[in-house]
């Protein structure tokens, strides 16, 4: 090789090491710049959920805070307050920023996370209309004051899923914070606004936080109370199982509190190094007074089991156990009290007096008629009648009804067997007069029998107690005599064969005779045994029109009595 090539070559060399080496720091100042930017993203992201924690945190409420306004209790105003539109609209500019970075696709992430929650808190403004659906806005509407302006708001199942949603995609996101805030935040929420509801809507409006907390979703078109059961049986197995059911609405809770009080404990660990830790201990400790508070009664009366779907009536009650007898109605005027009158004290024997209960009764009517304009307070008695009661005691109240012109006299039980433990009654037809006590000849001896009340129409005019009847007399609710009542006498022709040592007996006897069916209980056989026997009898298969079919249905020509 000659000089001259030599130097050639070398310099060509020089020079391609010299483009080399400028691409590859080129490179790296591109990477290395890119990092920055990545970092910085970042950090302005993180920045800004972090400038959101303090500022909520800054203007927590004091625990004396007065309403925020007329529809919102304070910590409820606190939170719409929060001002995520405006961090949207940061969010928003950070992404024109940086939205070439990895870190601008969590940007754009947050921006529809704050979005989300502002239609949710806050919600989109309606535009005035005219009169008329779907007429365009009315351009000459005056404008509204800010706080009255109309707003659709995002429904609360739908921001929850949003929540869950972001933080199942996006666990690390710098803005995760602000999403499991919120998803925690929604029962405590409600926790401060329910004591605004009253009656039926307070009990349901618990339903969405209920989904909420224990993650348990509603099924499409479930109605409130399977939805109620089917979580207690769930997710607090052998709580609620054997409470009456006006209580389960209180009952469900307190496991709802005492789960809400274990969600801010975890929110304590997550939340810990947050400005928003400090909102933790007001919460947890309203929380737990509310749930410690919350007393579930027990059974009282415990009443007999019933086959019945007929409502109990909320109008006039008299109940019946060892701890006396009582007069419950509605307070005149009053929206949903109660009050209660002791007509008899406390018996554990119950053998309460028959004159002395057919007079408490009396004047507990005769003063209710005095105060009371509605007649369906004055004609309709429930009985709750503890199961122990005995059956003697449905002769002097009949008395008392009959004397103050009554019409219904329902017998109240539970329905056990479905698990429900649902008020439901077994309404009886007084007669206009007392009716005179009747002798009836059986194979268990010769009773006399008072009737008490009957299953028929109450403009019928069957004779009471009919002359013709299939009939059975109980010596202790199990043990029987059915028997043809007589042309005249009343009296059994003839003992009639069968076996009257079981229920099982009566039912074959009794169930495809057609006409009235007479069931007197001795005095001493207790509210219980009557249930089940009368409920036995009362219920039969519906077979008269396709709709029905299988279908049991009330007997509308069973007659009571109670005999001695």
């Amino acid at each position: 090789m000659t000089l001259r090539a030599s130097l050639v070559t070398a310099v060509v060399g020089a020079a391609l090491a010299t483009s080399f080496g400028c691409k590859s720091n080129l490179a790296e100042r591109m990477q290395k710049a890119g990092d920055e930017r990545e970092k910085d993203a970042a950090a302005k992201a993180k920045g800004l959920v972090e400038e959101w924690e303090k500022g909520l945190a800054s203007s927590f409420p004091a625990a004396s805070a007065p309403r925020a306004s007329k529809e919102d209790p304070a910590m409820i105003g606190w939170r719409r307050a929060g001002k995520d539109e405006e961090f949207a609209k940061r969010a928003e500019a950070m992404i024109t920023e940086f939205g070439d970075t990895k870190a601008g696709e969590l940007l754009k992430e947050g921006r529809l996370l704050f979005d989300a929650s502002f239609r949710f808190w806050v919600g989109t403004e309606l535009a005035y209309l005219k009169e008329g659906a779907g007429a365009a806005p009315d351009p000459s509407a005056p404008t509204a004051k800010k706080d009255e302006i109309p707003r659709r708001r995002t429904p609360i199942m739908e921001y929850a899923g949003i929540l869950r949603q972001f933080l199942q995609k996006h666990p690390e996101s710098p803005f995760a914070p602000v999403a499991a805030f919120d998803l925690f935040f929604l029962p405590i929420a409600h926790f401060y606004k329910a004591p605004d509801y009253f009656g039926v809507g307070r009990i349901t409006s618990f339903t969405p936080y209920y989904q909420i907390l224990w993650d348990f979703p509603r099924k499409e078109l479930e109605e409130y109370e399977y939805y109620r059961d089917r979580l207690m049986k769930e997710k607090v197995p052998g709580f609620g199982e054997k409470l009456p059911f006006e209580f389960r609405d209180l009952a469900v809770q307190k496991p709802w509190l005492e789960k809400l009080a274990v969600s801010i404990g975890e929110a304590k660990k997550t939340l810990a190094g947050s400005p928003l830790a400090a909102t933790l201990d007001r919460f947890d400790a309203d929380v737990k007074a509310a749930a410690a508070k919350i007393v579930i009664p027990e059974e009282y009366p415990v009443l007999a089991g019933t086959r019945s779907t007929i409502a109990a009536s909320p109008y006039t009650v008299l109940v019946v156990g060892p701890k006396g007898v009582s007069f419950e109605t509605d307070k005149p005027g009053g929206d949903e009290e109660r009050e209660s009158k002791e007509l008899l004290p406390a018996n554990a024997k119950l053998d309460y007096a028959p004159a002395k209960l057919e007079d408490g009764l009396k004047k507990a009517l005769s003063d209710l008629a005095m105060r009371q304009t509605d007649r369906q307070y004055l004609e309709d008695l429930d009985l709750h009648a503890a199961g122990t009661v005995p059956v003697s005691i449905l002769e002097p109240i009949s008395r008392g009804l009959i004397a103050r012109e009554a019409t219904w006299f329902d017998l109240v039980a539970r329905r056990r067997e479905d698990g429900t433990l649902r008020l439901k009654r077994i309404p009886l037809i007084l007669p206009e007069k007392q009716a005179e006590s009747r002798a009836y000849t059986t194979p268990l001896g010769k009773w006399s029998c008072t009737f008490v009340g009957n299953t028929s129409d109450p403009n019928s005019d069957a004779k009471i107690p009919p002359e013709k009847a299939v009939a059975a007399v109980f010596d202790d609710g199990k043990q029987a005599a059915p028997m043809l009542l007589g042309e005249t006498t009343g009296e059994a022709p003839a003992a009639v064969k069968h076996d009257a040592n079981a229920l099982g007996g009566l039912l074959t006897f009794v169930y495809d005779r057609e006409g009235p069916v007479v069931l007197g209980f001795h005095e001493s056989v207790n509210q219980a045994q009557m249930h089940e026997v009368f409920n036995a009898v009362a219920y039969k298969e519906c077979t008269a029109t396709p709709e029905c079919k299988g279908k049991m249905v009330l007997r509308p020509d069973l007659l009571l009595m109670v005999c001695r």
